[in-house]
């Protein structure tokens, strides 16, 4: 039986909406009102049984739940405010309106949407990235305590769901997630050695997949980073002899610092090979893709022909490539 398994950061209306009037943003094919038209589509042609997302505001979630009336979704709370509580976990749209909408959620919402004809959930949860995994995150602050490995700014750590696939009647376990910046790749290390523990305790024989945004900055550390996320038994969900699209991950949008744009060259590909989603699993895949998902006129292409006059607007559906693979369970 074969698993379609996918990944998409979607860019926050935080980062991606301008503030006021005055922000040049506003002026941008970035905001979310410009781009959540075509993810209807995207989705539909990519058809994963399971996704996993990142950087979410509670509209976004909303918007998610109007466009994909036949999926079902968690979506996971990773910061503890003053308006919300880490770890609490959501599963319809009138839970977001009640508990999340207009309030501080301290850092964007993770989730997992999947299709209830494919696979069935039998218990979902969330760890953190910290010494203590499953000790709910208390600090409200930012900058000030450490919320885990060195991280200051906000808690963050993996989402998940027990599935059973309903056509083998296999279960396996789906994580998905964002690591923090703050730190650096000593705490994303650290990060990614634990989340490997807990993940082997958590799942013993089951197969697993793990997948989200890394934050692999290609800094001095990166390489430490990688074999701490990938090691020994355990898989990256790239398949190098069977793969479409780039190798990078990371396009990045206009508004963001002009020394973190990918550039695109005159043959169309890119300049850097950074890849920050990166997904784990037991398992190989036995395909994986790279989705740039070029908006064209009032089109989207997931593999749309790029040339150089592409960094000038960097119009994609998001600054991160969507990943997407297939396993064989």
């Amino acid at each position: 039986m074969t698993l379609c398994l996918g990944s998409y950061n979607i860019c926050a209306t935080f980062f991606c909406d301008p503030k006021d009037d005055k922000d040049t943003k506003k002026n941008m094919p970035h905001t979310w009102s410009n781009r959540r038209k075509y993810f209807r589509k995207t989705f539909d042609l990519v058809n994963c049984d399971v996704m996993a997302l990142q950087e979410l505001s509670p509209e976004q979630t909303l918007d998610f739940f109007e466009m994909f009336p036949n999926h079902k979704f968690f979506f996971f709370v990773q910061a503890q405010t003053d308006d919300v509580k880490a770890g609490e976990i959501y599963t319809n749209a009138d839970e977001i309106k009640t508990n999340l909408l207009g309030k501080f959620i301290g850092t964007p919402l993770i989730g997992i949407m999947y299709k209830p004809n494919v696979v069935v959930p039998k218990k979902s949860g969330i760890f953190w990235y910290n010494p203590n995994p499953f000790e709910k995150p208390t600090a409200t602050d930012r900058t000030v305590t450490d919320k885990g490995f060195g991280n200051v700014n906000t808690p963050r750590g993996p989402g998940y769901v027990e599935f059973t696939h309903v056509a083998s009647g296999k279960d396996f376990y789906f994580f998905t997630n964002h690591a923090p910046l703050s730190g650096g790749s000593n705490t994303r290390m650290k990060c990614f050695e634990l989340e490997n523990q807990v993940i082997k305790k958590m799942v013993d024989s089951k197969p697993f997949f793990s997948i989200g945004d890394r934050n692999l900055l290609p800094d001095a550390g990166h390489d430490e980073s990688y074999k701490a996320l990938v090691p020994t038994g355990t898989y990256d969900w790239l398949n190098k002899k069977n793969h479409c699209g780039a190798f990078t991950t990371w396009l990045s949008f206009q508004y963001e610092p002009l020394e973190y744009h990918n550039q695109m060259q005159k043959d169309g590909s890119f300049k850097e090979t950074w890849r920050y989603v990166i997904g784990t699993s037991s398992l190989r895949s036995v395909w994986s893709a790279h989705y740039h998902c070029i908006i064209r006129g009032d089109d989207v292409q997931l593999l749309g022909e790029l040339t150089e006059k592409d960094n000038l607007t960097r119009n994609f559906l998001s600054d991160h490539s969507m990943v997407v693979a297939k396993f064989n369970l």
